[in-house]
C-alpha cells in the first residue's frame, strides 16, 4: 500500500516539473499559490539582492535572471522534483531506506575503527577462549563496540554449534549480505547514470520553448536557462552527490565483508586449536 502511494506521488513529481516549465504553470505557482518559483522572489526572501551592488533594480525585478549566472530557481526545482519522482517510481521504499541508512548514517571510518579494535583483541579473545571457553570471549566482546556479525558469532559458539557449521553459516550470510549490497550499488549506479538524461529532458523542453518564442526576446533568456542549467544540475547531482554515495556504500560493503572474513578465519583457528599469535600475524597490519 505504501509503495503504491509512493509511486503515485512519484508520478505527480514527474508531472510537476513539466507543468512548471509551461508559462501557465509558472504563473499559477507564482501568483495563484504565491510560491517563490522565480529568481526575483528568491532574492527578496534570501536577501541576496543586498549582497550584489552591481544589480540594478530593474535587473532584480527580472524574475528570470539567473542568480550569479548559474542559479536558476525554476531549473533547480525542475531537476530536483524530476529526480525525486524518478526515485519514487523506480525504486522500492526499502531500497531507498537501505541506501540512505548504509551510505549516509553508517560511517566507514567508525566501522574501520571497530575493525582495528577487533584486530587488536583477537589474540586476547583466543587466549580467553582456550582458558575460559565461550564465556571469556563473551565478556571481552561486550566491553567494546564490534562489527555486527560478531555478537551472532559468539552466540553460535555459546550454543556449541560445531565450528565447521559456524563457518558455513557465516559464509552463507556473507553471500546474502554481499548480494544485498551489490543490488543497491547497482541501483545507485543506475541513478547516477540516468541523471544527465533527466537534465536533458529540461534541455529539450527549454529548446522547444526557445523555438516557439524566437519573436519574444524577453522569453529567450529564460528558455535558454532551462535548456542549459537543467543539464548542468543533472551532472552536478550525479557527480558530486550520487556517485559519492555509491563510493561510500562500496566502502561499507567492503568493511562488512572484512568482518565476515576475520570471523571465519578466527573460528577456523579455534576449531584447530592453533596458537593465538596466528591471528596477530594475519590481521594486525590489515586495518
Amino acid at each position: 500500500m505504501f509503495q503504491f502511494i509512493a509511486r503515485i506521488i512519484g508520478v505527480l513529481f514527474i508531472i510537476f516539473p513539466v507543468y512548471l516549465s509551461t508559462e501557465i504553470g509558472e504563473i499559477y505557482l507564482n501568483e495563484g499559490l504565491g510560491l517563490p518559483f522565480n529568481n526575483a522572489a528568491f532574492r527578496v526572501l534570501s536577501g541576496i539582492e543586498n549582497d550584489i551592488p552591481s544589480l540594478e533594480n530593474t535587473a532584480v525585478e527580472d524574475n528570470n535572471q539567473p542568480i550569479y549566472g548559474i542559479i536558476d530557481i525554476k531549473s533547480f526545482v525542475f531537476m530536483v522534483t524530476l529526480l525525486i519522482g524518478f526515485i519514487l517510481v523506480s525504486y522500492d521504499l526499502r531500497q531507498i531506506q537501505f541506501i540512505i541508512r548504509e551510505s549516509i548514517f553508517r560511517s566507514p571510518a567508525k566501522m574501520n575503527a571497530q575493525m582495528v579494535i577487533l584486530a587488536n583483541k583477537l589474540k586476547n579473545m583466543s587466549d580467553q577462549y582456550y582458558t575460559s571457553g565461550a564465556s571469556g570471549i563473551d565478556s571481552a566482546i561486550r566491553t567494546s563496540e564490534m562489527p555486527r556479525v560478531w555478537p551472532v558469532l559468539i552466540e553460535n559458539i555459546q550454543l556449541k554449534i560445531p565450528f565447521d557449521d559456524i563457518v558455513e553459516i557465516m559464509g552463507n550470510e556473507a553471500g546474502i549480505v554481499r548480494k544485498q549490497y551489490d543490488l543497491h550499488l547497482k541501483a545507485v549506479s543506475t541513478l547516477a547514470n540516468i541523471l544527465p538524461s533527466l537534465g536533458i529532458i529540461g534541455t529539450v523542453l527549454g529548446l522547444i520553448k526557445l523555438l516557439f518564442n524566437l519573436t519574444e526576446p524577453t522569453l529567450i533568456g529564460p528558455s535558454m536557462a532551462l535548456a542549459l542549467l537543467t543539464t548542468l544540475y543533472g551532472l552536478f547531482i550525479s557527480v558530486l552527490i550520487i556517485k559519492p554515495i555509491g563510493v561510500r556504500l562500496e566502502n561499507v560493503k567492503n568493511l562488512q565483508m572484512d568482518a565476515f572474513q576475520v570471523a571465519a578465519f578466527w573460528v577456523g583457528l579455534l576449531s584447530t586449536g592453533k596458537p593465538s599469535f596466528y591471528v596477530e600475524q594475519k590481521f594486525i597490519d590489515k586495518f
